[in-house]
């Protein structure tokens, strides 16, 4: 054995004594914020942008779906899951921001938001609903006088980032932001009715109605003689439009009644966004995340009305640039669809 071979064993028999044993470092959960304990009731409404009184009727009621079936890795608790989904909504800002407020990851703040977004959503049968015709026709008609309203309709956009998909142009609006356009249906009370969240924010407001299940529910005769009112829409017996050049006193009185009464859709839709920022600055997630998150606020918007929430202050740090996209009258007018309206005006507004 030549003498360079004999160190190298040599060195080798040495090196196992010498060792040392190296031990994983332990990992380290931070204690996370008990903020429904720790917060008084304003600053909470201002982080989270509902009473702590209804964060915790949520819980009760979507709670028990979010549970882990262990506590290994420190999991999520449901409260944790709702408290960083509500703060997504009250942000609009990135997940990691999320996470960073409620001490969790980014794909822990991304998982949650998910979870409890779809849970909330799931309970748009129960919150998203016409209230009882004769109080929702009492409290709109007490607005500017228009009768047999049951609610006003419009569309608002909501800004999203690109789709990445062949047919994303589709969601580039008129002002050049990729957007999902939402449907709406609001009472005098704000209170959302009826929802669609899935379309492009290029999609015209007629195209949106023509294809939802409301306009199956008028045609049928569930409404009996109540009517609409929006703007931007193709005018019906149970759509009433603004007349586009008004001539008598008749269509000038039933022009103004009906803007009036309309406009509170557009209230509603400033309160929603108002409630939760998100809707407003946009949402840098999936498009099909992004409709279930739209649905989730407008449950939770109808449920922090009839618990009598009191409306969040606007975020002062910065003013999100308005998405509105509001369509012009359409001067065209079938002729059936004429008589309908010019027989309303006679019958309401020709004193």
């Amino acid at each position: 054995m030549n003498l360079s071979r004999a160190i190298y064993l040599n060195s080798m028999e040495n090196s196992d004594e010498d060792l040392e044993i190296r031990h994983r470092k332990p990992r380290v959960y931070e204690t996370r914020p008990n903020f429904l304990k720790d917060m008084d009731d304003d600053e909470f409404i201002t982080k989270f942008r509902v009473s702590k009184a209804t964060c915790s009727m949520l819980l009760q009621k979507i709670g028990w779906k979010m549970e882990h079936l262990t506590s290994r890795n420190y999991a999520l608790s449901p409260e944790d899951k709702l408290l960083l989904a509500l703060r997504f909504y009250a942000c609009g800002n990135f997940l990691v921001a999320v996470g960073d407020f409620c001490n969790v990851s980014t794909s822990s703040a991304c998982r949650a938001v998910k979870e409890v977004s779809f849970h909330i959503a799931a309970m748009s049968r129960e919150y998203i609903k016409f209230g009882d015709p004769d109080d929702v026709v009492e409290g709109l008609q007490k607005l500017s006088n228009f009768p047999n309203v049951m609610g006003a309709i419009g569309c608002t956009h909501i800004r999203i980032k690109s789709p990445g998909q062949r047919q994303d142009e589709a969601f580039r609006n008129r002002k050049g932001h990729f957007t999902l356009k939402v449907q709406a249906v609001s009472s005098a009370q704000l209170i959302i009715q009826d929802l669609v969240a899935r379309w492009p924010g290029s999609t015209p407001n007629s195209t949106i109605f023509e294809n939802s299940r409301l306009k199956q529910r008028w045609e049928s005769g569930e409404f009996q003689n109540s009517v609409l009112l929006g703007n931007g829409y193709k005018s019906s017996k149970y759509m009433m439009t603004p007349v586009a050049k008004p001539t008598t006193e008749a269509e000038k009185h039933y022009n103004q009644s009906q803007i009036a009464t309309v406009n509170i859709v557009s209230k509603c839709f400033e309160a929603w966004k108002q409630r939760f920022p998100v809707l407003s600055y946009g949402m840098h997630i999936h498009v099909d995340t992004a409709k279930v998150v739209i649905v989730a606020c407008a449950v939770l918007h109808n449920i922090a009305i009839q618990e009598k929430d009191p409306l969040p202050p606007k975020i002062e740090d910065s003013s999100p640039e308005s998405f509105e996209d509001d369509e012009e009258i359409d001067d065209i007018v079938d002729a059936s669809d004429g008589f309908h309206r010019n027989d309303f005006i006679n019958k309401y507004f020709d004193r």
